[in-house]
């Protein structure tokens, strides 16, 4: 039988049929090795956005700052925490997970077509369809979204117990790892 014919997902309101877009989804989540650690063969380490990667670091030596990974050339680092791993002939290349957290936009486009993160901090919503938009953030890596988002969100939770802004962050970041990023619609 044809996985792409013959595939039904129960819901709760019945048995549907599933799209090819949600078969390839099972078909990857079923993989045995993770996807996410694979190297890319088409791309090399300049996928990588310099700030990004940049920024990482310094975040990571002020919450660890006696680490070893501080004394690692770029690509020492970047194999290190996994956003590179070896191909088959040796050659250092972005992981998928590499790619998306810290790689610039334009390849992560082109190995993900639909990949689109978006924050709208709205104040004053009214009822009506006049909506005002104070801020967004789109078009940046899984990294640099997250920081720039998380820090707004936690600016306007200054005045609330810690456990919650642990909480948005903890929602933010499960949201942005478990996205599946093949999928068409995107990260709203």
């Amino acid at each position: 039988t044809d996985a792409y014919l013959g595939s039904y997902r129960r819901s709760g309101e019945g048995d549907y049929r599933c799209t090819i877009e949600e078969i390839k989804g099972m078909f990857r989540d079923a993989s045995k090795t993770a996807r996410d650690m694979r190297p890319i063969a088409v791309m090399d380490i300049n996928a990588f956005e310099e700030n990004s990667v940049a920024e990482y670091r310094r975040a990571l030596l002020q919450i660890k700052p006696h680490t070893p990974l501080a004394a690692l050339t770029r690509e020492a680092f970047l194999e290190k925490i996994g956003a590179a791993a070896k191909d088959e002939k040796g050659v250092l290349r972005p992981t998928n997970a590499g790619l998306l957290m810290l790689g610039k936009i334009e390849d992560i486009k082109e190995r993900y077509p639909y990949y689109h993160v978006s924050f709208e901090e709205r104040k004053n919503v009214r009822k009506t369809n006049e909506e005002n938009v104070f801020d967004r953030c789109i078009g940046q890596n899984v990294y640099s979204f997250f920081t720039s988002v998380n820090g707004r969100i936690l600016g306007n939770l200054q005045n609330v117990d810690k456990d919650v802004q642990n909480a948005a962050t903890e929602a933010l970041t499960n949201c942005l790892v478990n996205a599946d990023y093949y999928a068409r619609g995107g990260i709203y």
